[in-house]
């Protein structure tokens, strides 16, 4: 486990990182809520089917996610349905589709959260349509995912929540409707533009990882390349991550300042 740590190639200091906070520094007040939540849940929780130390506190994901399932089984999370129940009036139907925002419609029964699960790499297809919340968090624990996705030992599933979540606040506050359509590359490139392809492999029986990158002009042509193995890598993420990691190093060497990167990860 530690020697598959990645310290900083290039002499950054280690630095404490406080997640339930944006800024990544501890504030009294997150400390005070994740206290609270951690040791004196409310009493209503136990009438539930949640195990909470097993299928939330003592999950294989991280803080932040923990304290986002717990608001959404507390019914504290803003939702459309939960504001209406509190008095207030506005914000809340369905952005992508004007149905009332209930917890099972926001991640469930929405179209835009269909198509989020369609598209999830589990080993079989998925039919929430007429779960619960409380109950999906038993049935969707025990999805295989299929390969590869690299996120260490925990499940796929509450980042999937988490998703959905974060594209409708996207949404809210940037008036851009989510969409799955695949659009062009808006963006002007610089004429000095390198275009870096990545690619990383993973054994997980030596725990090797190994990564390539080759360098192009925007006409194809080969400018450079690279490839190396390292050991003690965790997942097929972290090989991908070695990678890009790798070639960004490989690019400052070739003072490369203009640079977009190319990779499946």
């Amino acid at each position: 486990m530690i020697m598959s740590i990645r310290p900083s190639q290039r002499g950054a200091q280690d630095a404490y990182i406080w997640l339930p906070s944006k800024s990544g520094e501890y504030t009294a007040k997150t400390g005070y809520h994740i206290s609270r939540a951690l040791k004196d849940p409310p009493a209503e929780t136990q009438q539930t089917s949640i195990n909470w130390n097993a299928d939330i506190w003592l999950g294989h994901f991280s803080l932040k996610i923990k304290l986002f399932l717990w608001k959404i089984l507390q019914k504290a999370l803003p939702t459309g349905e939960n504001l209406l129940n509190r008095g207030l009036f506005d914000s809340t139907c369905c952005i992508h589709c004007g149905e009332l925002e209930t917890t099972e419609h926001l991640f469930f029964r929405c179209k835009f959260a269909q198509k989020v699960w369609s598209l999830a790499p589990f080993a079989k297809n998925l039919d929430l349509s007429t779960i619960i919340f409380d109950a999906s968090i038993n049935v969707l624990k025990r999805l295989v995912c299929l390969p590869p996705t690299g996120i260490s030992a925990g499940p796929l599933f509450p980042w999937l929540y988490w998703t959905i979540w974060t594209a409708r606040n996207h949404y809210l506050g940037e008036e851009t409707p989510p969409s799955f359509t695949k659009r062009g590359n808006q963006r002007t490139l610089h004429p000095d533009t390198v275009i870096c392809f990545t690619d990383g492999a993973w054994k997980q029986d030596t725990a090797i990882a190994g990564a390539g990158w080759i360098f192009t002009n925007r006409e194809g042509s080969k400018l450079d390349s690279g490839s190396l193995a390292e050991p003690f890598a965790s997942s097929p993420l972290m090989a991908e991550a070695i990678a890009i990691r790798s070639a960004l190093i490989h690019a400052l060497e070739k003072d490369f300042l203009h640079l977009q990167i190319k990779s499946d990860a």
